[in-house]
């Protein structure tokens, strides 16, 4: 028998095949045992699907305009916000996504009854991989970026515009929105 010394295994091209199964897996639950006890266990994804990843930040964002527009007390700082986003990962990457609606209103008791419980350290210490939940802030954080650097580009054209402008009626329409 030949030795392959110094050869790379042939590579292979992926197929639409290989694709569907690979998202097939995603959306597969696994089970983790809460309690044996009692038989409590927590249906979980492995692995966040992208596309879930997605839906999740746009029903963030969502939420987080309706509390804005309503003027409810929540999100009244970053890490509320940050809390209910790993809420929102608890929930949309196990079973609890099918019992829980999208509606704020009704997730607020739901997030504070799961940490009263300990349910929701017990789902990010022993359930969820946490390489899988990173993939979420760091997203997060990509979003972030990208609308902290519109917000600045924003102001400088504004600046430009206020400092260009000689006619003293646009001048006022332009700075009246910083009122």
């Amino acid at each position: 028998m030949a030795e392959n010394k110094g050869k790379a295994p042939r590579k292979k091209p992926i197929s639409v095949k290989q694709l569907e199964k690979q998202a097939k897996k995603l959306n597969e639950y696994s089970t983790f045992t809460i309690d044996p006890e009692q038989n409590l266990v927590i249906k979980y994804y492995e692995k966040f699907d992208d596309i879930k990843i997605q839906q999740l930040l746009e029903e963030a964002y969502q939420n987080l305009t309706y509390v804005q527009q309503n003027e409810l007390d929540f999100f009244t700082s970053d890490d509320q916000f940050l809390q209910y986003i790993y809420f929102l990962i608890a929930v949309r990457f196990t079973h609890l996504e099918n019992e829980v609606t999208h509606d704020i209103e009704s997730q607020i008791p739901i997030m504070r009854n799961m940490i009263s419980t300990g349910l929701f350290n017990v789902i990010f210490e022993d359930v969820l991989d946490g390489n899988e939940v990173m993939k979420v802030i760091d997203r997060l954080e990509k979003m972030q970026e990208a609308v902290n650097k519109i917000l600045n580009l924003e102001d400088e054209h504004r600046k430009k515009v206020i400092e260009n402008v000689q006619n003293p009626e646009i001048l006022n329409f332009a700075t009246k929105e910083d009122e």
